[in-house]
């Protein structure tokens, strides 16, 4: 647009082209160029612009100017999103440098910048005291798009504002940034018991960061996707400081956040009554993929449902995927994993296993010797009467595939292990074996979690047979 005068306002608009205004070398003129607007006398709204904007002039008393958003500015720009690059040439005698002075400031920041009414450079920046605060579906829509800050002030409902996208999934695009409050109030996808195509609450492949200031109670709920996601599908970046994802399904992976590519970071808030027809009731993280977790992250409450079969299934952890656990620990997050093992990076100092469950009841939550966190297998040992324990741990965790550590039990004086002795031949693994009249080993490798009281040993006696 070249010029936008007092009586006009420019809304929702977008630019990923590149604009110039060339002066020339007559006298006197004046090239401005934005990637909205090269001049504005009115109000610029909700602008996002990824252009590249240039301007030039030559002729005495000339004068150029060029911003990201708007070039020449006496009117007002707010709410908007910049990350491309203005850049003048003034050969003219008006000002005492080209309107570029700014030019790698505001390439190194990405805000858009303007000449102002007194002939100054002003950098615009997003106002955070000033967020936007969409109330329909389309308005939403249009918010996300643009990136920024947004707040909440009243539920959000799928198909409302009368607009072009209140029956568009919400979407935050490649590139852009979004801070996302809800402030106790709910984005409700509305989709029903029947699942249908992208029928997520949100997708994201730019950077959303999730809120939930004042009370809390804030929630994404009402998603049903035919794919993945029935909360949040992230192809980019997605933090979350608070806030409930429920309610929502999806038909493959994640039925409340399904990670396909980037990054989750979950510093706070909760996932819970989420399905999955598939794997990650609550979160599903695939492969190569970074969860972060910190804070009072939950994960609890989120299910399996394939045909009629119902099982408990939180966070899914696929191949080369764990939990990197970036700061203290509070909240409480189940596991399961594809291949059970060690599922937490940087735990130590942060966290405990008690922060963590098993979703599934054949595996337990125990640390290593690194004291990371992992699913593997419990073998307890109760020594029976006439007996005592001289070496090994009688209670260890094992990490699936490999072998315990040898427990050795000797008879008490006046006892023995006759030769018969046997408390339990093989179970889950664990043999326990007669080494002699004063001596039986207890090792294996472990196939579940194990509980064995063993046999006492026999008292001597008169009538008792040499063993």
């Amino acid at each position: 647009m070249g010029h936008n005068d007092n009586s006009g306002t420019i809304r929702y608009v977008s630019n990923a082209g590149t604009i110039s205004a060339n002066g020339g070398d007559a006298a006197g003129t004046h090239a401005h160029a934005g990637g909205i607007a090269g001049h504005s006398d009115g109000t610029v709204q909700y602008a996002c612009s990824a252009g590249n904007a240039s301007a030039t002039a030559s002729g005495t008393s000339s004068s150029c100017s060029a911003g990201g958003v708007v070039g020449y500015n006496i009117g007002s720009v707010t709410y908007y999103y910049y990350s491309g690059t203005g850049n003048a040439v003034d050969g003219g005698t008006e000002g005492s440098e080209p309107y570029a002075s700014l030019d790698a400031v505001v390439a190194a920041s990405h805000l858009a910048w303007a000449k102002d009414n007194s002939g100054n450079l002003v950098l615009l920046g997003m106002d955070d005291n000033a967020p936007r605060t969409p109330a329909t579906w389309n308005d939403l829509h249009d918010a996300l798009a643009l990136g920024g800050y947004i707040k909440l002030t009243a539920t959000v409902t799928y198909g409302t504002g009368g607009g072009t996208y209140e029956s568009s999934e919400l979407i935050v695009p490649s590139g852009v940034t979004v801070t996302l409050d809800l402030a106790g109030h709910t984005i409700d996808r509305h989709v029903g018991n029947t699942a249908v195509l992208s029928g997520y609450v949100i997708y994201v492949t730019g950077n959303l960061t999730l809120n939930d200031s004042g009370t809390g109670g804030g929630t994404l709920t009402g998603g049903n996707t035919s794919g993945n996601g029935g909360g949040v599908l992230v192809n980019g970046t997605f933090t979350m400081n608070g806030g409930t994802i429920t309610g929502n399904s999806a038909k493959f992976y994640g039925g409340g956040v399904c990670l396909s590519t980037g990054t989750f970071t979950m510093n706070g808030g909760t996932i819970t009554g989420n399905i999955t027809a598939q794997s990650g009731g609550g979160v599903h993280i695939n492969n190569y993929c970074t969860f972060q977790a910190s804070g009072s992250a939950t994960v609890t409450g989120n299910k399996r449902i394939a045909e009629t079969v119902e099982t408990v299934n939180n966070i899914y952890l696929s191949n080369n995927s764990n939990i990197n656990v970036t700061g203290a620990l509070a909240g409480s997050i189940g596991v399961t994993m594809n291949t059970p093992g060690v599922f937490t990076s940087g735990l130590p100092g942060k966290g405990t296993a008690e922060n963590f469950t098993s979703d599934d009841a054949t595996y337990a939550v125990g640390l290593t010797e690194a004291c990371e966190a992992a699913l593997g297998y419990t073998v307890t040992l109760t020594a029976g009467a006439g007996m005592t324990k001289t070496s090994g741990d009688g209670a260890q965790f094992i990490l699936p595939g490999s072998s315990m550590g040898d427990v050795v039990y000797a008879a008490n004086d006046g006892y023995c292990f006759q030769t018969d002795y046997a408390s339990l031949v093989t179970t889950n693994g664990i043999t326990v074996a007669r080494v002699s009249d004063t001596q039986i080993t207890v090792s294996g490798t472990p196939t579940a979690n194990t509980t064995l009281a063993l046999a006492g040993a026999t008292a001597k006696s008169k009538s008792s047979p040499t063993p």
